[in-house]
């Protein structure tokens, strides 16, 4: 897999008003980013876009779309910060990459093309030199052993009951999950046929087995427990609507047409799943984690860069 950004990224969640906030306090360790570092970055995150969605649709639509480059500063300003300040705390930590680390993830890469010109013109198009992606490899490895070494510490947290109640207490309505069968055919007609068997009380299992065209069907449509994000919004904003025991009308949906039993909510405290939480709360604590990291760095940078920090801290208010 080609050496992106995931893991920094990952740990920007969320964290985009704290984190660059948290960067104009004045005391503790100082940063300096350039306006050169900053705009290697740009260039590199225009060219992945570019990638992405080709040639034509960046020139007519991306290249000059005011709103579209001014979140793209953002976003890299608050990349190349986060970059900076973490990448401190990993040498502080001592954290290293051999060269034969390097040399095999980059030979990973090189593998994932059939031409050599298919790789050279990869590292055209991201605006790397082969010594220059191996720095770029290099350093988002040391980037990812820091922050797994420092996310597998946060995994050992066991929280007390007392933190667990306090925590769904906060984000009750974030825990809940619906625990749901369907039936999934092609055609609307079809899935009311369904639905008028099942008014007149034949099992859902026995046709979910017989007509769902979901691999569900070999468990009777069961679909187990999930939350609202974990589905397509169509279907989940249909069972999450639902009390147990109801049967839906056809819902559409891009899969085609579902007929939804709800069998169980799990909506309180005691019946959520306390591992679900611990997750959640060992979450906040990686959240806390990168704070802490910039929390007193004091980063210096060109007024460009402080306009366009200052532009992204507006928007987050």
């Amino acid at each position: 897999m080609k050496i992106m950004k995931k893991v920094l990224l990952l740990a920007m969640t969320g964290l985009m008003v704290l984190q660059l906030a948290a960067c104009s306090n004045k005391s503790g360790k100082e940063f300096e980013i350039t306006m050169d570092e900053f705009n290697t970055v740009l260039e590199q995150y225009k060219a992945k876009y570019k990638a992405q969605v080709g040639e034509e649709t960046w020139n007519d639509k991306l290249k000059d779309d005011k709103a579209f480059i001014e979140n793209l500063e953002e976003l890299v300003l608050e990349q190349v910060i986060l970059e900076k300040v973490i990448m401190d705390e990993a040498i502080t930590a001592k954290v290293e990459v051999t060269d034969e680390e390097v040399n095999k993830e980059l030979d990973t890469v090189k593998s994932s093309y059939t031409k050599t010109e298919d790789y050279e013109e990869y590292l055209s198009k991201n605006n790397f030199t082969e010594e220059t992606f191996k720095e770029d490899i290099k350093k988002q490895l040391i980037l990812t052993k820091f922050l797994k070494s420092k996310a597998d510490e946060i995994m050992k947290i066991e929280p007390n009951e007392k933190e667990l109640k306090k925590l769904y207490d906060q984000y009750a309505s974030a825990f809940k999950k619906v625990q749901a069968s369907h039936i999934l055919v092609d055609t609307e007609e079809k899935a009311k046929e369904i639905k008028a068997k099942l008014d007149k009380g034949e099992d859902f299992a026995t046709l979910a087995k017989e007509f769902s065209s979901c691999p569900s069907k070999e468990k009777g449509g069961d679909l187990g427990y999930f939350a609202s994000n974990e589905m397509i919004a169509e279907f989940s904003n249909a069972a999450f609507a639902m009390s147990v025991g109801e049967i839906s009308n056809p819902v559409k949906s891009s899969f085609g047409y579902h007929v939804i039993k709800v069998t169980d909510i799990r909506d309180t405290y005691e019946k959520t799943d306390k591992e679900d939480i611990k997750y959640q709360y060992r979450a906040l604590k990686y959240d806390e984690m990168i704070n802490n990291f910039i929390k007193d760095a004091n980063v210096k940078m060109p007024k460009e860069l402080e306009k366009i920090r200052e532009r992204g801290n507006k928007k987050n208010i």
